[in-house]
This record gives structure tokens, sequence and C-alpha cells, in this order.
């Protein structure tokens, strides 16, 4: 019995160190061989939702410095006027602004059609937008849960993804585009207070995945790509994480995040961490619950 058990150990520490190394190795050799520069993204026509701060603004900047043309979108036009100006001055081919409120359905459709027509086309598309949210328990949200004000969270974050993603295709398909869709870690692990994002980003990873096999079976040129995020150094991680989870948190840098969900890569997964923890996970899931139990808050 003895033998079989330190089998069973070893086979599933040498499942983990492969696993572990072929994310590490292919990452790698994907982040080199599609790193976004001026060579590969001069020119192109890019448009962001969800890109007045955070990530979405870094973006913006990232490939306005590297002279892409790009569209901007947030439901503010106050915010994405000074996004607009900030990324003119960082050589830019040029800079558009569009809002949009993606709890309407059909306004993701609109910010789509709009943005294409504005640039004569698309090449990227990064769905990156989110609703408003807070950690709460789900005893407190059941008046707003009966009422159906938290349907439009997943209309935000899930539904105006799907539309975004099946406008976006029939253009991206004429550039052999690349569209990427911004999702989270709380898709994959266990998250408290935080039921209805988690739902959300869980039924995107299913579409993301179920999409980007369509279109390769049916031999579609779109690039078709997930971006699985953690902790990131934004104010809003700042101020929200620490009040849920006690002791140190890995925050990724934002910028080295737009680089990454620049990249043409199937999957991004940040900070690095959350790769092993990911994969533990999925081979100790009982484990894992028993940890984010023991690092969590009471609310």
């Amino acid at each position: 019995m003895g033998l079989i058990k330190k089998a069973i150990v070893g086979a599933v520490i040498s499942i983990a160190v492969y696993q572990v190394l072929h994310h590490v190795l292919y990452d790698a050799y994907a982040m080199w061989r599609y790193a976004p520069n001026r060579e590969n993204t001069s020119g192109k026509r890019v448009l962001i939702t969800g890109s007045s701060k955070g990530v979405g603004r870094a973006l913006a900047q990232l490939y306005c410095e590297l002279g892409a043309h790009v569209i901007v979108h947030s439901r503010s036009l106050k915010s994405l006027e000074e996004v607009q100006a900030e990324c003119r001055k960082l050589g830019a081919g040029s800079v558009y602004v569009v809002t949009g409120d993606m709890s309407v359905v059909g306004q993701a459709d609109k910010v789509v059609n709009w943005a294409a027509k504005a640039m004569g086309g698309l090449d990227i598309v990064i769905v990156n937008h989110v609703s408003t949210y807070v950690f709460e328990t789900l005893h407190s949200v059941v008046s707003r849960l009966r009422s159906g004000e938290l349907q439009k969270s997943m209309q935000v974050d899930l539904f105006s993804y799907a539309e975004t993603a099946l406008a976006a295709i029939p253009i991206l398909e004429r550039t052999s585009g690349s569209l990427v869709l911004v999702s989270s870690v709380a898709g994959r692990m266990p998250v408290p207070y935080f039921f209805q994002y988690a739902s959300a980003k869980a039924s995107l990873e299913g579409f993301s995945k179920s999409l980007r096999q369509e279109l390769a079976i049916n031999g579609s040129n779109v690039h078709c790509g997930v971006a699985i995020l953690g902790a990131i150094d934004t104010q809003s991680a700042h101020d929200l994480l620490p009040k849920v989870f006690s002791g140190p948190i890995d925050y990724a840098p934002v910028r080295q995040t737009a680089v990454g969900i620049a990249g043409r890569i199937n999957q991004l997964v940040t900070p690095p961490a959350l790769k092993a923890a990911l994969l533990l996970a999925s081979l100790m899931p009982e484990k894992t619950e028993e940890q984010i139990w023991q690092g969590a808050k009471r609310l």
C-alpha cells in the first residue's frame, strides 16, 4: 500500500512539474514571439472597451506609443477626453472616443460598428469593460437579486462580451485580426462575496473556449485570446481586495499586464504566481477552497 501511495504522489508531482514547465516555457516563447512592437503594431486599428482607467487605459497608452490608431471606450465622455489628449502625445496614428453603456442590450454592437466605420475596419478588438462591483454577502443582495438589478452585471460582464465578439468577428475576418476577452481568476477559483462577477466570468471562459474552437473548426483567420487576471496594481484593486483578504497580496504591474494582453497569445494568466495557484486548484480543489476560507475576512 505504501508503494502505491508513493507512486500516486510521484505521479501527481510529475504532472504538476510538467504542467508548470509547459506553461512557463510556452508562455515565455509566446511572449517573445508575439510581443507587441512598432513593426507589428504601427498602423493597426484598435478598439479597447473599458479604457478610461486601469488596464484598459494602459493598453490605450501602449498601442498609441507603438503608432496604432486607437478607439477608446467608456460610459463617461469626460474621462475619455482625458485619455484621448494623453494618447495623442504618445505618438498615436489617431485617437477616437466612443461612449456606450454596456448594460444596455445592443450597445456593444453599436460601439463595434461605429468604431469600424470611423477607422475603415478593425485589426484588434480588446473587450475589457466591467460592471461596478463591490464585495458583498449573498444575503445582503437578495432584494436586488429579486428585483432584477443584478442581472445588469451579467449583461455587462458576460452578454455584452458575447455581443462585442460576435459583432467584431466578421470585421476582423477581413484583416486576419485579433480578439481578446479580458476575464478574471474569479471565473476559475472560488472567490467569496463576489458571486455575480464570478458567475459571469466563469461563463465567459466557457464562451471564449467554445468560440475559439468554432473559429478553428471553420477555418477562421481570427485569433481569439483570453486574459485571466488576478490582482492588478490598480487603485480599485487596492481599495477592494484588502477589505476581504488578509495577508500580502501579489499585484501584477499594470504596464506588464497590458503588454501581455497585447501579445497575440491564446491565454494570458497574470500575475505569474497565479499559474501555480490555478494548477493547485485543479489538482487539489478542496485544499484550495480551505486556503481561501482561511485567508478571507468575515463581512
